[in-house]
């Protein structure tokens, strides 16, 4: 593999030697030659000086006759390939000055028909040192429309991703994007809320042991993962929670609100989360077929993917338990969080409601009355009565029953006020 200007060496060995001729052959055009017909002394020495930007790249061949000054000639035929153009490195997504959070998707191609090796890494500030960079991906054959993901949840600030390349013939290129990367975190004692496309994630004050960093990575299902049961169909692309710190203790649960496409199944649907053992575990949902979305707490971040569950479920008068109430203080107006997320989990399919009520035992709000399926449900309320006005600061009583089971928590209101 020839590039640029590249010396032509050779060995002489006969002491008659009298001139030699180098040309290069290719299989469409007539010999090119190459200058250097003067004697020389035995041993080795440069044949000619083979400026290869003055032919295309491809593959040719020299060949060298020699000759002695008893009129004997010899013949050598040597195949070689000119490269003069480097790899064509291109990055797609993202480009310079954007800003990015969570898990993204960097989309972009390296082509080469020579090409050696590639290298997609990142590091900090508009010009990283080399010892700085982080490897993201790496190869040795040309990608097109590749994507790599990038966790970018424990970085903050300017990024410099470069997306390098070299051939065979030693020629490089590189593209390089100068990004801004933000991902605030959620204080530990506050808790507090982020959506990505509409998913959300609530984590409520005091849960985590420390300020985390939340993010979600959506791909599609890897058809090793067995759902378990012809039953179960799934509903929507597989969704990946993930923190920063990564083993991160929940305390409380978060409450997590994922959307749905229109579906005349709606009632099937139910969250499920991916086991330890690779196998589908149900969680449930509580569904709101105005916003067509499925609520529910969970006590820990992972995989998880809807199904429409269409096994069957007994029903009777059903188990209530854990009632949960978070936070259990909250100001409608502002100030600290403004809505308390109530989940309980359900042993069967039941009716339910789940209703406020102020310490005078007059009831203030209908959260739910509906039948639900056996799982983990979640409810929201925002501080408002039926009729849409803020409540009244004081204490208020959630009353989440079944015919089987009632269950109470006590939450208070501050700045509320009518």
């Amino acid at each position: 593999m020839l590039s640029g200007i590249a010396k032509i060496r050779g060995r002489l060995t006969d002491t008659r030697f009298s001139h030699y001729q180098l040309e290069v052959l290719d299989s469409d055009s007539a010999p090119f030659p190459i200058k250097g017909l003067y004697p020389v002394q035995p041993g080795e020495f440069v044949l000619a000086d083979f400026d290869t930007r003055e032919l295309g790249d491809g593959a040719y061949s020299f060949n060298l006759a020699a000759f002695n000054t008893e009129g004997y000639t010899r013949y050598f035929d040597v195949a070689f390939t000119i490269d003069n153009t480097p790899p064509e490195a291109h990055i797609e997504y993202p480009v310079d000055a954007d800003t990015l959070r969570g898990w993204i998707e960097i989309e972009g191609e390296i082509s080469d028909e020579h090409l050696s090796s590639y290298q997609l890494s990142y590091g900090p500030g508009p010009n990283p040192p080399e010892n700085e960079m982080t490897i993201l991906d790496s190869g040795s054959e040309s990608i097109v429309e590749h994507s790599v993901a990038w966790n970018t949840l424990a970085l903050h600030g300017q990024y410099t991703l470069v997306l390098a390349g070299m051939d065979a013939a030693g020629l490089s290129s590189a593209q390089r994007r100068s990004v801004w990367i933000e991902n605030p975190p959620i204080n530990a004692s506050e808790g507090g809320s982020r959506e990505f496309d509409a998913l959300r994630i609530f984590i409520p004050p005091g849960s985590p042991s420390e300020d985390i960093a939340l993010g979600v990575r959506t791909y599609d299902a890897d058809p090793t993962l067995d759902p378990g049961s012809e039953d179960l169909r799934m509903a929507g692309r597989l969704f990946e929670i993930m923190s920063a710190p990564a083993a991160i203790n929940l305390r409380r649960p978060a409450t997590l609100r994922v959307p749905y496409e229109h579906t005349a199944a709606a009632d099937k649907l139910a969250l499920f989360r991916l086991g330890s053992d690779q196998a589908w575990q149900r969680i449930g949902g509580t569904l709101n077929q105005g916003e067509n979305t499925i609520s529910t707490a969970i006590d820990s971040f992972g995989t998880f993917v809807l199904f429409e569950d269409h096994r069957e479920y007994g029903s009777s008068a059903g188990t209530l338990s854990n009632l949960q109430c978070q936070p259990r203080m909250i100001s409608p107006r502002g100030g600290w969080t403004e809505q308390t997320q109530i989940s309980f989990r359900l042993s069967d399919r039941a009716p339910v409601s789940v209703m406020v009520y102020n310490m005078a035992g007059q009831r203030k709000k209908t959260l739910l009355d509906a039948t639900l399926n056996t799982g983990v449900h979640s409810v929201e309320w925002s501080g408002h009565d039926n009729n849409g006005d803020m409540v009244e600061d004081g204490m208020y009583i959630v009353v989440t029953k079944t015919p089987e089971t009632a269950v109470k928590q006590v939450i208070g209101v501050v700045n509320g006020g009518k």
